[in-house]
């Protein structure tokens, strides 16, 4: 029984597709189980998945009808029979020595185990739980589940509990729900475990938000802490919440007529506490007017430069 389970959803990536199977054949380490999920490809990704099982034991094909990378994923953990889990993406590569890397890092100790993605490395680090929840609440750790070794006991049907149109942030929605699972320790390690593909064709360099995409968004990223420990993380989550709402001012996304109305608007309305925002905060989140907006924008942006009222600097007690 391979000790280590490699998922890979699979959907029309027929020109990368063999060149990340190829890094994850040639990998130093070996003792694993690759699984392909063939998410309805109407390419000859199928056919490449295929082949490669004709090649190589090790590889396990499953096709479904089109429905989505987090049911891909999904289905990929329920096949899986290592004790650890890693994902990866049908479009990238990993470093000959990425699972080699991450395995030797291991321990009862820890839950998770993180590596650098695209050269982006930093000093190694031990979270405790909270510490790590934390973190995937603001997106200051790298929110997709790739370069990371997941405990697959982690992994409940909550994990990818997600309707199909979420599809910017289904990663960081996935990867809270699975911190709050975590009873041990978390690792981060300086050494590069992942590569990143980027090119035109992806589905995020095709995606454009929407002031009623992120209302839904953050509707389910309410919802993905235990409701027992949702009071604790509320200032968290609304700190996060804000910050989204404030940037949706300096960019050219269409606004509704009613701002009051939309759905981001309100699911903040419900959760904060206007008094821990500070007085331009609280004004801009209440003015609709344009003009008074531009104005409140600018102060805001000067107003950082020398300012450390930022929730990312923000030191949280949770209780």
């Amino acid at each position: 029984m391979p000790t280590l389970s490699i998922i890979v959803p699979v959907y029309n990536t027929e020109r990368f597709l063999s060149n990340c199977i190829e890094s994850i054949l040639n990998q130093t380490f070996s003792d694993f189980e690759l699984i392909l999920v063939n998410d309805g490809s109407k390419d000859n990704s199928l056919s490449i998945c295929r082949k490669y099982s004709e090649i190589d034991s090790r590889l396990k094909v499953i096709s479904q009808e089109n429905q989505g990378v987090t049911e891909a994923r999904k289905k990929g953990v329920q096949a899986a029979l290592g004790e650890y889990v890693i994902f990866v993406d049908s479009d990238d590569t990993i470093p000959v020595d990425s699972l080699e890397n991450l395995w030797a890092e291991r321990s009862n100790q820890y839950d998770i185990v993180i590596g650098g993605i695209q050269n982006n490395l930093k000093n190694n680090e031990i979270l405790e739980p909270t510490q790590y929840q934390i973190k995937c609440l603001l997106g200051i750790v790298s929110p997709g589940p790739v370069g990371k070794l997941f405990r697959r006991s982690l992994f409940d049907e909550k994990s990818f509990n997600l309707p199909r149109e979420i599809i910017k942030g289904e990663d960081m929605l996935m990867n809270i729900r699975i911190a709050f699972n975590c009873r041990n320790k978390i690792k981060l390690i300086s050494k590069n475990v992942y590569n990143y593909n980027i090119h035109d064709e992806s589905c995020m360099a095709k995606f454009q938000t929407s002031w009623d995409y992120e209302g839904h968004f953050y509707k389910y990223y309410f919802n993905s802490v235990p409701e027992k420990l949702k009071e604790s993380y509320l200032p968290i989550m609304t700190d996060k919440a804000m910050e989204v709402w404030l940037d949706f001012f300096g960019y050219n996304y269409s606004q509704p007529k009613d701002l009051e109305s939309s759905i981001l608007y309100q699911i903040i309305d419900d959760h904060i506490d206007y008094s821990t925002l500070n007085p331009i905060d609280k004004k801009l989140f209440h003015s609709f007017n344009t003009t008074m907006r531009i104005i409140l924008i600018n102060l805001k942006r000067s107003k950082r430069i020398f300012s450390k009222d930022d929730p990312f600097k923000r030191n949280y007690t949770i209780l």
